[in-house]
């Protein structure tokens, strides 16, 4: 056929990211959460890929892309695809285009097929980004101070203040729209953060209600964000009962496309925790001025943030990141 035979690290269900953590590692003792993500900034990350595709004589294979797609910060294609940076029409529509732009037809949400081909690849930006959150929540369970966020007297951070920290302030968006909107990468660490949390709160027999309503409340400042994370953390709860994800750690991640389906069992272990998120109550809450904020931007803190319906759309989301058959 003339691939590569897959040998069975490839087909192993976890990944050692060793490699990456040791990075992430000495950015948080340089300058804590700050710091490890500032290594994931969308633009310095991209030219800096540039450069290695180049060095490596891998530019005639692979081109990468940034982009406004939210939550990806780079599309990664074949060299034949577009070499340009591009900005969608949505971009565009509220005010980010820049002169000389390349004005790309896509919407703002892609099919979950263009994403699975150019954004949710393994060992992407979007996934580093996802395993730095993990990286850092991995740092509060083992209440490792944060040179960064840690009070004066040094004492561990609570997970309190790292998942707030993570999610983007509303006025932030306002004054810095076009970064909020195009790179997304808080909030990618928000929900590895959560994932990585709640996975070590497993077995779960209930939807983690305390934990979900003190850490998303309605005033939160993404709240959909924040329970569409828990919603991944649910179903990383119910997979990490699997007998070959039993060596899950901060280094050993589930492997993008390498996992079975869930079976009925865990359907209905998900879909029980998400009826029983849908009794807790939630209101809509907008602290901030939003003159000026795209509509999507915010209906996303007003509508859609109910807790069962954030806790279906995470899960739903986690089947397509790692369905070996999608």
């Amino acid at each position: 056929s003339g691939q590569r035979p897959r040998s069975g690290r490839e087909d192993a269900p976890l990944v050692d990211i060793g490699d990456v953590v040791a990075v992430f590692e000495a950015a948080f003792l340089a300058g804590g959460a700050t710091a490890t993500l500032s290594l994931l900034d969308r633009d310095p990350f991209a030219a800096a890929t540039r450069a290695a595709l180049r060095a490596t004589g891998r530019s005639s294979e692979v081109a990468i892309n940034a982009t406004v797609q939210v939550g990806c910060g780079i599309l990664y294609h074949g060299a034949a695809g577009p070499q340009e940076d591009v900005v969608g029409v949505e971009g565009c529509a509220h005010g980010i285009c820049q002169p000389g732009d390349r004005i790309g037809r896509a919407s703002r949400f892609q099919p979950a097929a263009d994403h699975k081909r150019h954004c949710w690849l393994h060992g992407s930006l979007w996934w580093l980004r996802h395993w730095a959150g993990a990286f850092l929540a991995d740092k509060v369970i083992r209440e490792i101070p944060f040179p960064d966020l840690s009070a004066t007297d040094g004492l561990p951070v609570s997970s309190d203040r790292l998942f707030a920290w993570l999610q983007k302030d509303m006025r932030w968006c306002v004054a810095r729209f076009n970064v909020c909107d195009a790179d997304f990468d808080h909030i990618a660490a928000l929900h590895g953060a959560l994932f990585h949390t709640l996975g070590h709160m497993a077995p779960l027999a209930r939807f983690p209600a305390e934990f979900a309503q003190r850490v998303c409340p309605d005033d939160a400042s993404n709240v959909y964000e924040c329970r569409h994370g828990i919603g991944h953390g649910v179903l990383y709860a119910v997979w990490l009962q699997r007998p070959e994800l039993a060596g899950y750690s901060v280094r050993h991640q589930p492997r993008p496309y390498g996992l079975e389906r869930a079976t009925e069992e865990e359907r209905r272990a998900v879909d029980a925790m998400c009826e029983q998120a849908d009794a807790l109550p939630s209101e809509p809450y907008l602290s901030v001025d939003t003159s000026g904020v795209p509509g999507y931007i915010v209906d996303m803190s007003r509508h859609e943030a109910k807790y069962g319906e954030a806790c279906r759309t995470g899960a739903r989301h986690s089947v397509l990141l790692f369905d070996k058959k999608l």
